[in-house]
């Protein structure tokens, strides 16, 4: 967790750092260009040209990379950016190399140099470091250890004059020492702040699959687990539902009692597995075939209800019949396909109720069974 956590940061830093050194390098180069042109017309020395191309060539490079490399190759952006920053000092310091050399120079230009130049880059190095922060140590102290070791080796400046850099020495530890702390601060927020949103995630995530439960559950209690029609229980819930709609406002219904014929001969010879295909495919005709209104369950093994609401029974038995020819058709190894099943109609006029209406409609099933078995 704490690698992934940590890799994470990594990439969000660097699209931070991407951020920050658009705006570091736009400005900087924009800045630091003018600056070079009016010196290079006020002191005619190519050397100014110089020090300032060291930060304007490689914060343009970053500029170019930043729309080109950078969003393909998020890794990069920090090591770049370092190499920017540290060009930045590198270029104060060679300008304070020079200032401090030439003659042309009053004793308060070189002070300026030192202490307002070189401090104003640490600020703006810190400021714009985004995730390169934690390289300060290399970006500051290198270039102004660099410096000192040369002024000293050199005995181009008195002691009195080293001290002018003791502004820009407090200045670049201070830069170091917080950015140190910030950058600790920072990867603790970020990261209470991310465990927080997986925390978040995780539950969103038990939270959807608790529903996701729930639905099953809920499907499971009203379903028949085979073919996924009503259960007995949830149909005749519907059904006492629909009773009650038609008593206010004077509708009908019709049920249809079906039962599947020859189902203990397909289990008995093919065996079980075989019969509970048949009652699969046998659901899937029913519900292919009625309306969207009409309610289909399976309330035993192979006895099915089919409930018309506003229907009468000459239009429901078109529907039952075209079922009944459509399995007709089909055959079943050397068996044919065959239902029985009964009508009964209710409407606000009759006070029976749902029992009865069942009892009706499964008398008239058997009444057409046995027909059937007279007629064989």
């Amino acid at each position: 967790m704490e690698l992934e956590l940590k890799n994470e940061y990594l990439v969000e830093s660097s699209l931070q750092t991407l951020k920050v050194g658009k705006i570091f390098c736009s400005w900087g180069v924009f800045i630091v260009a003018f600056m070079m042109l009016t010196e290079y017309f006020t002191y005619h020395m190519y050397s100014y040209i110089f020090c300032r191309l060291l930060f304007i060539v490689p914060a343009s490079i970053f500029l170019i990379l930043s729309y080109t490399i950078f969003p393909k190759r998020i890794n990069l952006i920090i090591p770049f950016h370092v190499f920017t920053l540290a060009s930045g000092m590198l270029m104060m310091v060679s300008l304070a190399v020079i200032r401090f050399k030439g003659a042309n120079f009053s004793p308060a230009y070189e002070v300026a140099t030192a202490t307002g130049g070189l401090v104003a880059v640490i600020f703006l190095i810190f400021v714009f470091s985004g995730g390169a922060r934690k390289y300060l140590s290399l970006i500051i102290t290198l270039p102004l250890v660099s410096l000192l070791v040369y002024f000293t080796l050199t005995n181009t400046l008195t002691w009195k004059e080293l001290s002018f850099f003791i502004n820009p020495a407090g200045a670049g530890l201070g830069a170091i020492v917080y950015g140190r702390f910030q950058e600790k601060l920072i990867y603790q927020e970020f990261k209470m702040r991310r465990l927080s949103e997986i925390r978040k995630e995780q539950l969103e995530k038990e939270i959807e699959e608790r529903k996701q439960l729930e639905n099953v559950l809920q499907k499971q209690a009203v379903s028949d687990e085979l073919t996924g029609l009503l259960n007995r229980r949830a149909a005749l819930s519907n059904m006492n539902n629909l009773l009650r709609d038609i008593n206010s406002d004077s509708k009908y219904l019709t049920l249809c009692y079906i039962d599947f014929d020859n189902l203990k001969i397909i289990n008995d010879t093919y065996g079980h597995v075989e019969g509970d295909s048949v009652l699969v495919f046998f659901a899937e005709l029913l519900k292919s075939n009625v309306r969207a209104s009409d309610i289909v369950a399976r309330i035993g093994g192979d006895e099915f209800i089919v409930a018309f609401p506003d229907c009468r029974i000459s239009e429901a038995e078109i529907i039952i019949e075209r079922i009944q020819k459509g399995l007709n058709e089909m055959h079943y190894k050397d068996l044919r396909l065959d239902f029985s099943y009964g009508f009964a109609e209710y409407s606000s006029q009759y006070v029976f109720g749902l029992e009865e209406l069942i009892r009706i409609a499964d008398d008239n099933m058997y009444s057409n069974k046995l027909e059937k078995n007279k007629a064989v």
